[in-house]
């Protein structure tokens, strides 16, 4: 009779288990479609992945995760993990990255796998959990619309047993990331070729507009910068054997130059061909300037000549593609046209400003510098000296020898007068025919008429190189200064003029400073 009752009672307590099994997985498939509807709601990649690592722990018990954008043995687009070091991701990542290792496998396979002990399965790193202190490993695929984009891989501290429900859940959680993930990627594709034809346009008509190329390579950085969030940026230009920083943001500290021979940015200054290098960490010339950085994309800036520069950008997390490749290198395309364009501008400037004889500058330009610095010296109250120079007898030795030396004489006196001033500071011109001008900024007239003394002792001392028979050149030299000389353009020179002539008038080979009226 105990028999037959306990026959009776088996079914009934078996249907039990079912249904409270069955109650179980329809609360944890609920669960799953409350927290799906949440993750498609979603706008932003960062909020999915909050929403992923709230739910691993709430329907599948994990006590961390890694999610995987991308293609296997391929390239890794990102990589987002949670209770997980920095340290064990770059590995993994790596390992995937390369099509080895445990979540390879389920990728390649396109179905879930787990293993049960990560210490004891012949198909994980053992040494890997141990030091990530996980037992359990579930990697399950993203497959969207036929294609594997990446995988979500749970963790687990302890032993964990997967039954069929439990798979079945987890694929069911990973169809959801996967559709979720690709609708903001393609959403965020749109806004990143939106922003990559604003910077485009904006460059192009930058490009287009602008005389400097500074200018230009400023607006570059701060645009990849900002709007494409690369966090470090520079552009480098070739400069003899180095490369020397023109712009650059996101970091601490930058290097002005650095040797053309070393880094991954002198390869590409070598060679000519850019570089992507998709894990930092793993190219020989790769010389770390942040601890963050894990991959480094490097294009060349070409002219006519060669290799003008380099466009380096350096990312913090995994996140740099061929689109990347394809943008960079379209930019610095617009990078050599504002290089060429600003140095045919300079060239042209040079040839306005130039004299073409002595490489000083000419008459306009002295003028022009003439103006603005007794205009400043005006406002804010400081001297002002000029020097007007005339080459002693220059017409009678022109006469005699012909043009030709006449012009090798004018050269020895620039090249005299080019040296022993402040650079960017004293002006120094030929004024016309056999006349020079030294203009000295904040300079009074006694110190001026020292630097004309100079001037005069280093022409005499300096020997002609000549066939004719002429052992040295000498000058006459005129001093005047504001405001005590004149107040205005005209009576500065006027007041030069007067000078330099009592100087010829005394035999030449003279200095002679303004007399106060």
């Amino acid at each position: 009779m105990l028999g037959a009752l306990a026959a009776q009672v088996a079914p009934i307590v078996r249907n039990a288990q079912l249904y409270d099994t069955a109650r179980h997985s329809l609360a944890r498939f609920e669960a799953l479609q409350a927290i799906s509807d949440r993750i498609n709601a979603q706008q932003h990649l960062d909020d999915v992945i909050d929403l992923i690592a709230e739910s691993a722990r709430e329907i599948l018990a994990a006590d961390r995760f890694v999610l995987y954008l991308g293609e296997v043995g391929n390239e890794i687009t990102h990589a987002f993990t949670r209770n997980l070091p920095p340290e064990h991701l770059r590995s993994a990542t790596a390992k995937v990255r390369r099509g080895d290792g445990f979540v390879s496998l389920a990728m390649l396979a396109k179905k879930p796998m787990v293993a049960a002990d990560a210490l004891a399965d012949v198909r994980t790193d053992h040494e890997m959990a141990r030091l990530g202190g996980y037992r359990t490993v579930a990697a399950f695929p993203l497959g969207y619309r036929d294609a594997t984009i990446g995988a979500l891989v749970l963790y687990h501290n302890d032993v964990r047993p997967y039954g069929s429900s439990d798979i079945a859940l987890g694929m069911a959680f990973a169809s959801h990331v996967a559709f979720a993930v690709q609708s903001i990627r393609r959403r965020e594709d749109a806004e990143d070729e939106a922003h990559r034809l604003t910077l485009l346009n904006r460059t192009f008509t930058r490009v287009a507009t602008s005389l400097s190329a500074r200018d230009v390579f400023e607006t570059l950085v701060e645009e990849l910068h900002t709007t494409f969030n690369y966090a470090l940026v520079s552009i480098r230009l070739v400069d003899g054997d180095q490369l020397r920083s023109v712009a650059h943001r996101g970091y601490s500290e930058s290097a002005e130059r650095s040797p053309i021979g070393t880094g991954i940015a002198g390869r590409v200054a070598r060679t000519g061909r850019g570089s992507f290098a998709a894990d930092a960490t793993a190219d020989p010339d790769y010389i770390a300037t942040d601890p963050r950085v894990t991959q480094v994309l490097c294009v060349p800036v070409l002219n006519q000549q060669g290799v003008a520069g380099v466009i380096d950008v350096e990312a913090v997390e995994p996140r740099l593609t061929q689109r990347d490749v394809e943008l960079l290198n379209t930019l610095a395309g617009y990078a050599a046209v504002a290089l060429e364009k600003a140095q045919l501008y300079e060239q042209t400037q040079a040839l306005a400003t130039t004299d073409g004889l002595t490489g000083l500058l000419n008459y306009r330009a002295f003028w022009q510098a003439l103006e603005r610095e007794l205009a400043r010296s005006m406002r804010y109250g400081l001297p002002l000296s000029l020097i007007m120079i005339e080459i002693d007898k220059f017409k009678r030795y022109n006469d005699t020898y012909g043009h030709l030396r006449g012009d090798e004489v004018i050269r020895l006196v620039a090249r005299a007068l080019r040296q022993g001033h402040r650079a960017q500071i004293d002006v120094v011109a030929r004024y016309g025919g056999d006349e020079f001008m030294i203009l000295l900024p904040h300079t009074q007239k006694t110190a001026a008429a020292e630097v004309a003394e100079r001037v005069r002792r280093a022409v005499e001392t300096t020997p002609l190189i000549s066939e004719a028979s002429v052992a040295s050149v000498t000058l006459s030299l005129g001093v005047a200064s504001y405001p005590e000389d004149g107040k205005s353009t005209d009576a500065l020179i006027e007041a030069a003029d007067r000078s330099m002539y009592r100087a010829k008038t005394r035999g030449g080979n003279a200095v002679e400073m303004a007399r106060l009226a």
